[in-house]
């Protein structure tokens, strides 16, 4: 049962059993919540046990991102399909069984769209998103999809106990590029004030349309390219039950690090 603080603007909800629901006022329905498994100061230090099934996810949207079970690979939820890159760079459909230790999904249902390109650089593309927002203070889902003059991505091989941080596993990260490569990134835009459960700015992974190549995004060169953004009114996150997370010292600001392990 989901007990409720609400306030004129806002209202927060602690659920018993692990998850904490903030939701802005506006349209609360499924369609345009954001949900997300862990937290980023957690998965930074170390808590890479999955702690939900991908098939579990799932029953939260149709478009996303995450990191699989003992970091083994980046992920990405495409028309409710979750797709793994493994080490080595093969992509392939993920088992409904495989865990989750972060991550993050939507109900993807955009209301803004915009032609993008070309471009030199990430940034520039960050830039671009960020000039189309409404307002800064909202999560959006972010599709990018169309032809790319170059894309940098990685994953991460499976790693084993004892877990080091995520930062010095950053150092042994697979990176694969590609040149002139169609396909789509998918991903989230977080607002300022979210430090420490994510990091603000545009978070994307890529998927080809051969569905070849893929992984978490380190930079991108559009050729030519269609935006579309969903604005998204709530956001749940479902805490982890792992020993590294209830157990972790997340009071400190890891940001320098997350920074590090997302490439900006």
């Amino acid at each position: 049962m989901r007990k409720k603080l609400r306030v004129l603007t806002l209202a927060v909800a602690f659920v018993l059993g692990g998850s904490l629901a903030v939701y802005a006022d506006g349209p609360k329905t499924q369609q345009n919540v954001l949900y997300q498994v862990s937290t980023s100061n957690a998965i930074v230090i170390g808590a890479f046990d999955g702690v939900m099934s991908s098939a579990e996810v799932k029953r939260h949207g149709d478009f996303g991102i995450a990191v699989a079970d003992a970091l083994g690979g980046e992920m990405m939820l495409i028309g409710g399909v979750w797709y793994q890159v493994m080490p080595g760079g093969k992509v392939q459909a993920a088992d409904d069984a495989l865990t989750i230790p972060f991550g993050m999904v939507a109900y993807f249902q955009p209301t803004i769209s915009f032609d993008v390109g070309p471009t030199t650089a990430y940034q520039e593309l960050r830039a671009e998103v960020d000039r189309h927002l409404p307002s800064r203070n909202l999560f959006y889902a972010v599709k990018v999809e169309g032809r790319f003059a170059a894309v940098k991505n990685r994953t991460f091989a499976k790693q084993s106990k004892p877990y080091r941080n995520q930062g010095a596993v950053t150092d042994e990260q697979e990176i694969f590029e590609a040149k002139d490569t169609e396909g789509t990134f998918v991903g989230f835009w977080f607002p300022d004030y979210i430090y420490g459960v994510n990091l603000p700015g545009l978070h994307l992974h890529y998927l080809s349309k051969d569905k070849q190549q893929g992984g978490h995004t380190l930079d991108v060169a559009v050729a030519s390219a269609k935006v579309t953004i969903q604005p998204l009114y709530g956001y749940e996150i479902a805490l982890a039950h792992s020993p590294e997370f209830l157990n972790a010292d997340l009071k400190s600001d890891k940001t320098a690090d997350i920074k590090k392990v997302q490439g900006r």
